[in-house]
């Protein structure tokens, strides 16, 4: 449905609802407002007739993808319910990551569009349309924890060549200091494992900057990455020994079975 219909391969894509909606309005364009619209004029009366029987058909050929669009939003539902943990994000295929992503920010208001899969996407995944801006979506799910700054960096680009409102990078692992320096410079938000967790808990409200450590201290955005070994939760320590004692850090909140840290 992708090579030789790009209208119907979005709307497959897409909501059922889209389908569904366009269906019934290309009906009610064809059936009603044009033989409305020509009506009291004689040499376009069979202009008219042709609409009124071209309705059904017109309205069919929208409703082709629906099948297509209801189970990927099957599908979809099944793969957020089966997101309760990092461990169960990253043995997502990256195709299911999209799924995934493309589902939660509709939740959050969004028209979400996923145009990954096969060939070259341009770096982007997901498109998202919202109060008449855009942003694209650019899903990473590798079998390496860390996202690097580069990823940042093609992203920011590609926002700049398609002229587009903002960009948005999301894994399931977490990300590099640098790449959430260059992304703070740059405008690109990250959404890390924990992040998309969140967003699958709270109905539309983001809860980033009210991110509270295990010990009662708010942290800002950057300090509320996963642990860099295992996606846990981070909790603020002190160390107890050695050159740094009394030094704060960020310590895995699996210790002693994960040993990962975090610098402050």
């Amino acid at each position: 449905m992708r090579s030789g219909y790009p209208l119907l391969s979005i709307l497959s894509r897409s909501s059922p609802w889209v389908s569904l909606c366009l269906s019934a309005g290309v009906y009610l364009l064809l059936w009603k407002l044009v033989p409305y619209t020509l009506r009291g004029v004689p040499m376009l009366a069979p202009l008219s007739r042709l609409a009124v029987t071209a309705a059904p058909l017109m309205a069919a050929v929208f409703l082709l993808p629906l099948p297509v669009a209801l189970w990927r939003a099957s599908r979809e539902r099944r793969l957020v319910r089966k997101m309760v943990s990092i461990e169960t994000l990253r043995a997502m295929r990256w195709d299911e990551l999209e799924m995934v992503v493309r589902r939660l920010f509709e939740q959050h208001g969004y028209a979400a569009e996923r145009v990954g899969g096969a060939g070259a996407d341009g770096g982007v995944d997901v498109i998202l349309r919202k109060a008449g801006r855009t942003l694209l979506v650019q899903c990473k799910q590798w079998n390496a924890r860390q996202v690097s700054v580069n990823v940042v960096r093609e992203l920011a680009g590609v926002v700049v060549v398609h002229s587009a409102d903002g960009g948005i990078v999301v894994t399931c692992g977490v990300f590099t200091k640098e790449a959430r320096s260059f992304a703070s410079r740059s405008g690109i938000v990250l959404v890390d494992g924990l992040e998309l967790l969140r967003m699958r808990k709270a109905a539309g409200v983001s809860v980033q900057a009210s991110t509270v450590l295990a010990s009662g201290a708010p942290v800002a955005p950057e300090e509320t990455c996963g642990c860099p070994k295992c996606g846990s939760i981070m909790v603020r320590r002190s160390a107890k020994s050695g050159g740094l004692a009394g030094r704060q850090f960020l310590g895995c909140s699996n210790y002693p079975a994960c040993r990962g840290t975090r610098p402050l």
